[in-house]
């Protein structure tokens, strides 16, 4: 396992002397491992969280996390790599694998009690946006990114799943 991360501020990407406002966390490990694999979705739910995503945004996040992850366990064990981009204020959740790659096309399962491609459904439902593409060489295999329905403020301002909510009661 390997591990990536430091201060996004310091992590911040520059192009041509200035802030992009892009910062990644990344991690590679074995498909198969899940003790790693959980440790990745409690690090990226905490650093969510730090960053004032609400419980209902943190618990989406970590849904979208393990069916990524499902499908690579399923269809392409073997080494991935998860990225957390963030995007100014927005996460990017990327998964890589090295399986034979597939390209996603969203539509809904032909047989609603099947299990194929529901993950996936789910997974589009709660991201902002969600695509899968089969990587080119020299490495095979598929590349998932969702756009993670957060918008991430300065640390220390986290949400509740109550804002804005009107919470008088009638008289």
């Amino acid at each position: 396992m390997k591990w990536y991360f430091g201060d996004l501020e310091r992590a911040t990407e520059r192009a041509n002397g200035k802030r992009t406002g892009k910062a990644t966390l990344r991690w590679t490990f074995d498909a198969q491992d899940a003790k790693t694999a959980r440790a990745t979705r409690n690090f990226i739910i905490r650093h969510l969280r730090t960053n004032a995503a609400s419980d209902d945004e943190c618990h989406d996040a970590a849904v979208v996390f393990g069916e990524l992850l499902s499908n690579v366990v399923r269809h392409a064990p073997g080494p991935i790599e998860v990225r957390l981009e963030m995007r100014g204020r927005t996460p990017v959740l990327h998964v890589l694998d090295q399986g034979h790659g597939f390209q996603h096309v969203a539509k809904a399962p032909v047989d609603v009690m099947s299990e194929a491609g529901r993950g996936l459904a789910l997974i589009a439902a709660l991201s902002a946006e969600f695509n899968v593409t089969r990587r080119s060489e020299p490495l095979s295999g598929s590349h998932a990114r969702a756009v993670l329905s957060i918008d991430c403020g300065p640390a220390g301002t986290r949400r509740t799943k109550y804002e804005g909510v009107n919470q008088s009661l009638p008289t």
